[in-house]
């Protein structure tokens, strides 16, 4: 959920708010969001109120947005919108409303999950705690793929997180799999590298249609193999700000060839200390394909 109504970050400019409504970012959840009890809501396990509630925001805040730029265009046409200072204060009766409607259903959990929110809103409004120790932010770019190989029961995905000397990882999945659980395995493991690297703002990319989707919110996630592995790479995604974008194969070759790596030679292969590295061909190989892979401009 973006800082821009219910935490409102000292750090953040109205730009970066605004960038993040319309741009439909996910910036790093709150902490108190982070501490929040999940719930489930059609049998499909969410984020906590991190995803809820700035799905939520995003919607109103761009309503509020537009309408204060409509009264505006004719004073400067060219000066750019700024957050409403009475963001938070709409939120919070948006909120309210939704809290006693589902109080008066008897929806126990999604009154609950819209009354924090509401406690939230009363928090901002209240004006931003001050913090004397920002963190520095520290951009990269992850990469991730997976695979899986019906004729021998077994698959691999692959990871990579820059810009730090591209620390890459091949993993073996020594059990059956699918294509998409091995993706879903590339994605924790970039995720868990990008945070290992301390990176915060991470562009997230795949070539797997599905699972940008599930990321983006726009596909529920049906398959129930596939909940738990989208739950924790939420998690992951949830203490970075994350930019998901998807990426044309040929433009992830890097990945793929990681994640086919693995499975061919049933083993791992990693940068770290305690992990195999790749040998010299493979090595050049990979570095090829990452060279072809920064050519992807989608304009």
């Amino acid at each position: 959920m973006p800082p821009c109504a219910c935490t409102l970050d000292v750090a953040a400019q109205p730009s970066d708010y605004i960038a993040n409504l319309i741009s439909a970012e996910q910036p790093r959840a709150a902490r108190w969001m982070l501490q929040a009890p999940q719930w489930k809501t059609h049998g499909t396990a969410y984020d906590n109120l991190c995803h809820q509630g700035w799905t939520l925001l995003r919607s109103l805040g761009l309503r509020i947005l537009w309408t204060e730029r409509c009264k505006a265009i004719h004073a400067d046409p060219l000066a750019p919108p700024a957050l409403p200072s009475h963001l938070p204060t709409v939120a919070m009766s948006h909120f309210q409303a939704l809290a006693t409607y589902h109080s008066h259903r008897h929806h126990t959990l999604r009154a609950a999950v819209y009354s924090a929110l509401v406690q939230q809103c009363r928090r901002a409004s209240a004006g931003p705690t001050v913090s004397h120790h920002m963190p520095i932010p520290s951009g990269g770019l992850i990469l991730f793929d997976g695979a899986a190989r019906m004729e021998t029961c077994c698959g691999g995905s692959g990871a990579i997180a820059m810009p730090h000397h591209a620390p890459l990882l091949a993993h073996f999945l020594a059990t059956a799999t699918t294509n998409n659980i091995a993706e879903y395995d590339g994605l924790i493991r970039a995720l868990t590298l990008a945070v290992s690297m301390r990176l915060t703002h991470v562009e997230v990319c795949g070539d797997s249609n599905l699972l940008m989707n599930h990321l983006r919110g726009l596909n529920r996630v049906r398959h129930s193999g596939l909940r738990d592995s989208y739950v924790q790479a939420r998690t992951l995604a949830s203490t970075l700000h994350c930019v998901f974008a998807h990426r044309p194969r040929k433009f992830n070759q890097a990945a793929d060839f990681l994640s086919k790596q693995a499975p061919d030679d049933y083993c791992d292969y990693g940068t770290h200390a305690q992990r195999r590295p790749l040998s010299p061909s493979d090595t050049a190989t990979f570095y090829d394909f990452l060279d072809l892979d920064f050519l992807h401009n989608p304009g």
